[in-house]
């Protein structure tokens, strides 16, 4: 299902257990997966620069779930613990923007009761000096959410609230330079569990030779 929202997002229905790492795209000859240090699902991950990261998550059916922060260099195939999150969690979003990786809401556990509840919280991660720093919070609950960057903004696509028990598909976006996040245009149907990715579109061959056509056309005219 394509969705065209200031740009073209791709929404896929399927819900993502791990991050599958750009192989190709870095040039990267090996004919093995790297694995992680250890067991871990319902985390988030996203790449900065020639690394990829990963946080939260865990190892168990039930109990709470990590602030942890793992490091990948494909170079040396060795992953780095880095500094936790702030907030432990589950089911969230990561991306980068710039010089910053964002993790974004979700859900834990309650440690007594079990009983999973949303997260709103938003944090961002400086790779330059290791530094997590909150930011805006969500305007509401979006685990299991697509996650995209657009000319310089975040947005969230659709996710699930653990708490109202309910799918989402409202849009937030993330404005940096205010801090702040906005209301963005509705999925045409509420969604969670989907992938999101930004595709960059050529005008057609048509379109190109529409406009030479007109500019030929007015240039007569002066």
């Amino acid at each position: 299902m394509a969705i065209k929202l200031f740009g073209l997002f791709v929404a896929v229905s399927v819900l993502v257990e791990c991050l599958c790492f750009l192989i190709k795209s870095l040039s990267i000859e090996s004919d093995h997966l790297f694995a992680c240090p250890r067991f871990t699902y319902g985390h988030a991950g996203t790449v900065y620069k020639e690394f990829v990261y990963i946080s939260g998550g865990h190892d168990y059916q039930i109990g709470p779930y990590r602030k942890n922060l793992l490091c990948y260099d494909y170079r040396t195939d060795v992953w780095e613990e880095k500094r936790p999150m702030i907030t432990a969690r589950g089911w969230h979003s990561m991306c980068t923007l710039q010089d910053s990786i964002y993790s974004i809401g979700g859900s834990d556990d309650n440690i007594e009761t079990m009983a999973r509840f949303d997260i709103l919280s938003v944090e961002s991660y400086s790779p330059q000096c290791n530094q997590w720093t909150r930011v805006a919070p969500l305007l509401q609950a979006n685990s299991e959410s697509g996650v995209a960057v657009w000319e310089g903004k975040i947005y969230i696509l659709g996710g699930y609230s653990w708490e109202e028990t309910v799918f989402s598909k409202t849009v937030q976006v993330y404005d940096k330079e205010k801090n702040k996040w906005y209301k963005g245009t509705d999925l045409p149907k509420a969604i969670a569990g989907v992938s999101a990715c930004v595709c960059a579109l050529k005008p057609k061959t048509e379109d190109k030779k529409k406009k030479t056509k007109t500019k030929k056309h007015q240039d007569r005219g002066r």
